[in-house]
């Protein structure tokens, strides 16, 4: 009987010890879950602060993205895959786009603004352009180069020109400059290098459009203009069954803008005074004419 009792009493101080070994056991799982409950938690924490962050971040960047976009977007030039265009103008939403055949300016190709000088010439070349024209507030804050009011009294109509008229006015100059030096009977009458000072009009006198100096001036602006546009039309030879050789041929086709829908908005904007201001105006624009690093 006492071995089965002292059997009895190794059994239940076993058994007392397995109980406080899973008590023990119960006792580091529950600390091991109340662990990871909480480093899940603080992970939740974490996550819910990086994605707020995240969040956060990325509403700035679009709107960053997007006033970034409407200020180009007001600047642009027009959305055109053919010539498209970097810089804003006032004109840019009537360009039209069309295929031309130039005229070979020779013999039965002669167009209307060639021939001997006369004043019905000189009114065909002066209504090709408008030099004076006019444009509202709005968009003379957009102009890349700052401009002025029209006049004192029309604060918010600002003065403007575009570059395709300041070109032809350039070459009408060289046009009359070369008649007048070239035909014996305008040269005798209207030559400035040859008349009296006091006898000279206003296109005549110095600074005048027939000036050399102007001249001079419409020759390099012309040469700038035109490698500014660098017309890369394909211009070819072709055998010649007059001339019994190869000859360059100019008459070809060319993608072109189409002048006539420059020059009506152009017509819609005239202003064919002289702009007039007394004192510095108000200037509206991105760049003064000699700002430094303003499209240099």
């Amino acid at each position: 009987m006492a071995g089965q009792n002292t059997k009895s009493a190794e059994f239940r101080d076993s058994s007392g010890d397995e109980n406080e070994f899973m008590d023990s056991k119960g006792l580091l799982e529950e600390y091991g879950k109340e662990q990871i409950i909480l480093k899940r938690t603080g992970l939740r924490r974490g996550h819910k602060w990086c994605l707020f962050a995240l969040v956060t971040l990325s509403l700035l960047l679009n709107v960053m993205l997007l006033s970034i976009g409407a200020f180009l977007y007001q600047r642009r030039g027009p959305a055109s895959p053919i010539f498209p265009q970097a810089l804003y103008s006032p004109a840019q939403d009537v360009l039209k786009y069309e295929v031309v055949k130039f005229d070979t300016a020779f013999g039965h190709g002669k167009t209307k603004y060639q021939g001997d000088p006369s004043p019905e010439l000189d009114k065909l070349w002066e209504d090709l352009f408008l030099l004076e024209l006019q444009i509202p507030r709005e968009q003379a804050k957009l102009l890349p180069n700052k401009t002025i009011p029209v006049h004192p009294d029309l604060p918010d109509s600002f003065a403007v020109g575009l570059g395709v008229f300041h070109d032809l006015h350039c070459l009408n100059t060289l046009r009359r400059g070369l008649d007048y030096f070239n035909f014996q009977l305008w040269n005798d009458t209207h030559n400035p290098l040859n008349t009296p000072l006091h006898l000279l009009d206003d296109d005549h006198r110095l600074g005048g459009p027939l000036d050399p100096p102007h001249l001079s001036h419409c020759i390099d602006h012309l040469r700038q203009a035109i490698q500014c546009h660098s017309d890369i039309s394909a211009v070819v030879w072709q055998w010649s069954e007059a001339a019994h050789d190869n000859k360059i041929y100019g008459s070809t086709v060319r993608t072109c803008r189409n002048f006539d829908a420059v020059r009506q908005w152009a017509t819609e904007h005239d202003y064919s005074k002289i702009i007039y201001s007394p004192e510095k105006p108000e200037e509206l624009g991105l760049c003064g004419a000699f700002d430094q690093g303003c499209g240099n």
